[in-house]
């Protein structure tokens, strides 16, 4: 079974306490801490450790970003820590991100918030003042943007047990909305077409029949499920068999060799990307089609004709030196 990945971002040797505890805390919960110095940072030759840090941010769900008194290892951007540019690309990715700060840290922010074109100030609690250029770059942020200060790993810990279970709650919440909200798309779906047909009652179309098999067809509720489930934002048409398999070829699907005790066809769908950790199997009901592979009318549905199922795939782990 997938488990939560958790990135946890910060410099690491005034913070290295910190993130065992949080470590422990994240693994006890039956997660996965993801930490660069424990080597589950898959490294490869072909770019710097750097890089496949911020790659691993892709696959992982949620950012736990600390800031303290170190600036840490620059990156090769100029301008920018390695932990920094670690959350800016969490943010761009719309990870779920959890911000703390040192509490010594934040209270001095204040200070340099009033100071801050002055060149003649030395700050206490940091060893580079690009640290609080970072912290006000933070409040900035438009979203995802809650900052929590803190003393100690349990203060931290304490907040993530709180907002870990708030994440749970709304999720169990969705979980029991989203039969009525299939249900109103679905009502939706009905009423468009009946107004389509309607509309063509109205103006006496030579070819009434053709044109309302046409009507039910862009408007077959295989359609709109295989839109969902892919995350496809255009309107999509497949009128048999073929076409389906042409359309999902595009989507990087190929059809299983057909077994023919199956009641559904089988495409499988694999990322070339080494950090894949996921494979897809979308399965699409037999009974969808005619003996000829054309598409049924859509008086013929149930929701478990078209499938779309995940899991994981096992991952070459190659260990080199640790980036920083």
């Amino acid at each position: 079974m997938a488990k939560p990945r958790i990135f946890i971002s910060s410099t690491f040797y005034d913070l290295k306490y910190t993130r065992e505890e949080l470590a422990r805390f994240i693994k006890d919960l039956g997660y996965e801490p993801v930490l660069f110095e424990r080597g589950q940072v898959p490294y490869g030759r072909q770019e710097s450790p750097e890089d496949y840090c911020y790659k691993e941010i892709q696959l992982c769900d949620i950012v736990v970003s600390i800031v303290g008194g170190r600036y840490g290892t620059e990156s090769k951007d100029n301008g920018n820590s390695i932990t920094q540019k670690e959350l800016r690309q969490a943010y761009s990715m719309g990870k779920q991100i959890y911000i703390f700060v040192e509490k010594n840290v934040k209270a001095e922010y204040e200070t340099y918030k009033l100071n801050k074109n002055s060149e003649n100030i030395n700050y206490r609690y940091v060893d580079d003042k690009r640290v609080y250029e970072f912290i006000d770059e933070l409040e900035k942020l438009p979203k995802n943007n809650s900052i929590f200060e803190f003393n100690s790993p349990q203060e931290i810990i304490h907040i993530l047990r709180e907002q870990f279970a708030g994440l749970f709650h709304r999720l169990l919440q969705e979980e029991s909305e989203r039969p009525q909200f299939e249900m109103v798309q679905s009502l939706k779906n009905i009423v468009n077409t009946l107004q389509q047909i309607v509309s063509l009652e109205s103006k006496h179309h030579e070819n009434q029949q053709d044109a309302i098999k046409d009507i039910m067809f862009i408007n077959h509720p295989a359609l709109y499920k295989m839109k969902n489930l892919l995350g496809i934002k255009h309107r999509i048409l497949f009128s048999n068999i073929e076409e389906l398999k042409d359309f999902l070829y595009d989507y990087n699907f190929e059809m299983k060799d057909d077994d023919p005790f199956s009641d559904y066809y089988e495409f499988s769908r694999e990322d070339n990307d080494p950090f894949t950790v996921e494979e897809q199997l979308l399965k699409v009901s037999k009974e969808l089609f005619d003996d000829s592979g054309k598409l049924k009318p859509q008086d013929r549905w149930e929701d478990t004709d078209i499938l779309l199922e995940r899991k994981e795939a096992t991952l070459n782990i190659t260990e080199d030196e640790l980036p920083f």
